[in-house]
């Protein structure tokens, strides 16, 4: 992981997730790109009076002073972690959300990205329609959704990810363990899926074969009961789970079917961050 893309409203979610995207960073020995996307208002006629040349004009200068005053801030939180070392690039571009990040993605080769959802309400809308859910549809790396109520503390120490245990998810798990490991985490492999149930231990066993898990020290690997949210809460309460991670399907039948797994059952609920790791990961 060499280059981390941060996204920033000015909102305070926003700026809580900011210092995961240090932390990681830090982890990581990666630099940070910031970016602010922002669009100008739509007018029907072509023709542009001076009130409305001076709008877009005074639009842009006030994106760009807003800009200014959130990279001081950011700065100024650098070093309360004294993490103000870590590289940090600012980019301000004329884009929808979505597709300003996609084409930063793109153009600075990101592996990572990291924005902040408004809480339990906020990672409900993740899964449907919101920038982020978008952007984790689209992307073609790992996206991080950081909700507000989320304190990072003593780092990401617990991490939870949910499989079905499909053949198209075992470089998603490599990707998840190599991540755990780098952080020094216990990981908690979970097989939720509904409709296998006889053939959930046979799926487990197989993926110890294939993945020789004796390079990894701190994994467990359960069985959970996707329909009983309640259980599920529990279980990421009893281990203290302070990062959910899933695997995103770019493939719109695969995702009709198997309905996002835990992950969407516990946007309406969750409150601790959540990372979507393509399929087909490329970053």
């Amino acid at each position: 992981m060499k280059k981390i893309l941060y996204n920033t409203d000015f909102s305070d979610c926003a700026i809580n997730a900011f210092t995961y995207a240090l932390h990681l960073a830090n982890q990581f020995n990666a630099e940070l790109i910031t970016l602010h996307t922002y669009t100008r208002p739509v007018v029907a006629s072509m023709y542009l009076p001076n009130t409305y040349q001076n709008l877009y004009e005074h639009l842009q200068t006030d994106e760009f002073d807003m800009y200014k005053d959130a990279a001081k801030l950011l700065h100024i939180i650098a070093e309360k972690h004294q993490l103000d070392h870590i590289k940090n690039t600012f980019i301000m571009l004329e884009d929808s959300p979505v597709d300003g990040m996609l084409k930063t993605i793109e153009k600075e080769n990101i592996d990572f990205v990291i924005m902040g959802t408004k809480g339990a309400s906020g990672l409900k809308e993740v899964f449907m329609g919101s920038v982020t859910g978008h952007l984790m549809e689209k992307a073609p790396c790992p996206v991080l959704a950081i909700p507000e109520e989320s304190d990072y503390g003593n780092g990401l120490k617990n991490i939870l990810f949910t499989s079905d245990f499909f053949p198209e998810e075992i470089s998603s798990l490599k990707y998840a363990l190599d991540l755990s490991d780098n952080l020094n985490a216990h990981f908690e492999c979970v097989n939720t899926a509904i409709d296998y149930s006889d053939y959930k231990e046979k799926l487990i066993n197989d993926w110890k074969e294939k993945l020789q898990f004796t390079k990894y020290k701190d994994v467990n690997f359960s069985i959970i009961d996707a329909n009983s949210l309640e259980q599920i809460s529990d279980y990421i309460d009893k281990y203290q789970i302070n990062l959910l991670i899933t695997t995103i399907y770019n493939n719109s039948f695969i995702e009709a079917l198997f309905h996002y797994s835990l992950a969407k059952r516990l946007a309406h609920h969750c409150t601790i961050p959540i990372l979507t790791i393509p399929s087909a990961k490329t970053c």
